[in-house]
């Protein structure tokens, strides 16, 4: 495989992709962040045991200097003896005795007020009593100490002992888990940040020719539908994302007319049978396959749609058919059970010849004659104009090798931001070791704001006055089906056969 035409683009940051990426996986940011906090919140209330704290305010006075620099140096010293007399055993013995226990509750600290002299007395336990207690007995036995150690100096209380407080408040429990979530969840953001300008995905159209071995074959914007207040009021049915969608907006279904005119020039005279596939599931393969035929069939070409993922049927779904039990479907004529004229179904509305199947087969094993599939295709190619092949993710089920065998031509769907570029190169392999020729990749999906913007005032304005432009298609889906099932007198091979008459007499007339 020659990767020489691909270029490495090193790490580079696309804001776009970062913050689409932020916006979809926003809400599990947070729910993963919420429930951290959530358990840790959990974890402080089982393991958690209340403490209650007092203080109280004490001066140094000295008894021989008036000097206020050496008064400060004298509390500094006093504060550091005082904390040793409170560590003392004769001390906690004295208070621990009067309180009937024989080791002091809690802890008892003593700090200097800087650039005072004054010095704060603590007191912390696991009881208000305690508390009370341990600073009483301390206030009272203190001074007998203090005067054994130091004699020029004494300590006098300034401000009583206020009224127990919790150390710890439910407010400052909530502010704690309330940092943890915001922990949480800045780690989380970084980690999705990383994973985003890492995942060697396609990103932009941009990335397109310069990561893969292919061109892009075409661009096809983000769509939404089915959402708006016109559709809640009418409660309409979540039908596909096609162009016979009348709340489809006119760019989108411009779009395909661009790529039909592509598949056109591209095919030329000689190629009709159009394969599609992607590399991974939910890539809309078989939406761009469903619409590039929709298209071909408005221009009086007679189109053929084939699903050929027999292992999850869609297009009958996309299109609104409805299979009668026991109608022939395409599995039986990939197996020789039915003729292709047996198991179409044609639509009059949309001139679209739909060889499908609802029925989903898990094991496609001696389906695949090869002598028989390439017999079934020349048969078709003789009936109709172009042949499009909705077959599975290249993937996702070996079968898109056997169609590659009959196919003349194909499109590589490639969804923004999902499939990883290695993956997608190794299926541009695929093709090039089969006969079928890829014409390049269609990007699908595209939005080029972190937010979808839905499409706008004048694209729907022009989409509701000009919609009967092409015949006021999908007004009837998920209805009864209007497709008619068989070979019947109203049918595309007829138009082939005029379309080639026409031909005929008009060279006919230019030589005349």
């Amino acid at each position: 495989m020659d990767r020489g035409k691909t270029e490495s683009r090193g790490l580079q940051i696309d804001i776009s992709s970062v913050m689409r990426r932020f916006i979809k996986e926003g809400f599990y940011i947070l729910l993963v962040a919420a429930s951290v906090a959530m358990l840790y919140g959990v974890f402080i209330n089982f393991t958690y045991k209340d403490q209650f704290s007092a203080t109280t305010t004490m001066i140094v006075k000295s008894r021989q200097t008036s000097n206020s620099s050496m008064r400060r140096m004298n509390a500094s010293e006093t504060a550091a003896s005082f904390q040793e007399v409170i560590n003392t055993n004769l001390l906690q013995k004295k208070v621990a005795k009067e309180m009937g226990i024989s080791t002091l509750p809690g802890e008892i600290q003593c700090s200097l007020i800087e650039n005072t002299n004054l010095i704060t007395l603590t007191v912390t336990a696991a009881s208000p009593k305690d508390v009370v207690n341990v600073m009483n007995g301390i206030i009272k036995h203190y001074d007998v100490v203090m005067d054994s150690l130091i004699g020029e100096t004494s300590i006098q209380i300034l401000d009583e002992m206020n009224v127990p407080y919790q150390s710890i408040s439910r407010t400052t429990q909530w502010m704690m888990i309330g940092k943890v979530f915001v922990a949480v969840l800045i780690l989380l953001c970084a980690v999705l940040f990383l994973y985003d300008i890492l995942r060697d995905d396609i990103k932009n159209e941009k990335e397109v020719e310069k990561k893969l071995d292919t061109k892009l074959y075409s661009i096809i914007y983000y769509e939404k539908i089915n959402y708006g207040i016109r559709n809640f009021i009418k409660r309409k049915k979540n039908i596909g994302l096609t162009i016979t969608n009348p709340s489809i907006g006119f760019g989108f279904t411009e779009t395909y007319q661009k790529i039909a005119t592509k598949v056109e020039y591209s095919l030329g005279s000689d190629k009709q049978v159009l394969l599609v596939t992607s590399m991974n599931e939910n890539e809309g393969k078989s939406t761009v396959a469903a619409n590039i035929a929709l298209t071909l069939a408005q221009r009086d070409k007679s189109v053929l749609l084939v699903d050929a993922d027999l292992r999850k049927p869609a297009q009958y779904k996309l299109l609104g058919v409805e299979y009668p039990e026991k109608s022939k479907q395409i599995s039986d004529l990939l197996m020789g059970k039915a003729d292709y004229k047996q198991t179409v179904v044609y639509d009059k509305e949309t001139r679209l010849t739909l060889l499908a199947g609802s029925n989903a087969t898990a094991d496609t094993a001696g389906m695949f004659d090869q002598d028989r599939l390439k017999g079934i295709f020349n048969e078709l190619k003789n009936d109709f104009d172009y042949i499009i092949i909705d077959t599975p993710p290249l993937f996702a089920a070996a079968d898109t090798e056997e169609f590659l065998s009959v196919a003349e031509a194909g499109l590589l769907v490639i969804q923004q931001n999902y499939s990883k570029v290695k993956d997608i190169n190794d299926g541009i392999d695929v093709f090039r070791m089969a006969s079928c020729e890829l014409l390049g990749c269609v990007l699908n999906g595209v939005q080029t704001s972190p937010v979808s913007i839905r499409k706008n005032a004048y694209d729907y304005a022009y989409n509701s006055r000009y919609s009967y432009g092409y015949g006021g298609y999908g007004q009837n889906y998920g209805k009864k089906s209007r497709y008619g099932y068989g070979y019947g007198k109203t049918n595309p091979y007829d138009q082939k056969k005029r379309g080639k008459n026409q031909i005929n007499n008009d060279k006919e007339q230019k030589d005349e």
